[in-house]
């Protein structure tokens, strides 16, 4: 293939995305063989390329040319390692939202751009990923990230993604999407190797955030309160387990108590409650009354704390 470049469009919807922040990064997937010590196997590096937004961008490496290339869409506040992603804690500024539309998923991408005529709102850019289409809808003022608002953007973006029927599996905020001019060349996609282009880019198509917030938090709403939904229906389950197997567990503990180590009982205990389904809130309820009914006169006190560190310590390493 020819060298890659940077298109004009590409550069403008790079630095529409990055306004705001302090950092971003190219990123592939394909870096060079290594051993494994953990995995006692050979792997592929992935590689990143970090590099500060105050100067000049860097050029995607020569060696990366015939390699899956990707850019992270939102900004950071801090550089990664190499072998470093963005994280969703350091994501500066939103100044897009996205939604990522496989091909195999509608058939077709004539019938994904089909799909996005009948949304209520048509994207600002439109990337042609090789297998599909990927789509940022351009906000017409910066996002501003902070610890208060970062949960309510994160649900946003999940909202939208599930609201336009985007992937699923693509839709949080250190998302990294493929960036183009370079090919996709998933090996599917061979032996010619399509390249990622923008098939359409309209910089004056872009949207105040109030008019996103308006469409997604009648979603968010719902998914809230499918998700209290699922907590309930969790803890009258674990609330049902407790009050059979867990009460004879708790009970079979304490009447050996007499006979062995407590700390090594409590640790019995955790790790069977845990096997029946209690989820670690109510694992630590009963914990608690196991140390309670255990400790006597003239022994040494188990206290809550420790009970909740058997239960932090079983339910991370068990």
């Amino acid at each position: 293939m020819t060298q890659p470049n940077l298109s004009e469009q590409t550069m403008a919807l790079l630095a529409h995305s990055w306004q705001g922040g302090q950092y971003a990064y190219f990123w592939t997937p394909d870096g060079e063989p290594y051993f494994s010590k953990r995995y006692q196997e050979e792997r592929i590096a992935k590689v990143s390329l970090w590099f500060p937004l105050t100067r000049r961008w860097p050029t995607v490496p020569a060696a990366w040319h015939e390699r899956n290339v990707y850019f992270g869409v939102h900004p950071t506040s801090s550089a990664g390692e190499h072998w470093q992603r963005a994280r969703i804690g350091t994501v500066a500024t939103v100044n897009s939202l996205f939604a990522e539309f496989d091909a195999e998923d509608y058939g077709s991408k004539a019938a994904i751009w089909e799909h996005l005529q009948s949304l209520p709102i048509f994207p600002t850019c439109i990337v042609d990923s090789g297998g599909g289409l990927h789509c940022y809808w351009w906000l017409n003022e910066q996002y501003i990230i902070n610890d208060e608002n970062r949960a309510y953007m994160k649900r946003c973006q999940a909202a939208w993604v599930d609201m336009v029927g985007g992937d699923d599996g693509a839709k949080d905020l250190a998302r990294v999407l493929r960036l183009p001019g370079w090919q996709n060349r998933k090996p599917e996609r061979g032996p010619d190797f399509p390249t990622v282009q923008v098939m359409e880019l309209n910089p004056r198509r872009i949207f105040p955030f109030s008019r996103i917030k308006a469409l997604v938090d009648e979603r968010i709403a719902e998914d809230e309160a499918h998700e209290h939904q699922r907590i309930a229906e969790d803890r009258a389950r674990t609330a049902e387990v407790a009050s059979g197997a867990a009460e004879s567990l708790l009970d079979w503990a304490v009447r050996h108590a007499n006979t062995g180590s407590r700390h090594s009982l409590a640790l019995w205990l955790a790790g069977r409650l845990k096997a029946e389904g209690l989820a670690p809130w109510a694992a630590s309820s009963v914990m608690r009354e196991f140390a309670r009914q255990v400790t006597l006169p003239g022994t040494r006190s188990l206290d809550d704390v420790e009970m909740d560190k058997v239960v932090s310590y079983v339910w991370s390493t068990q």
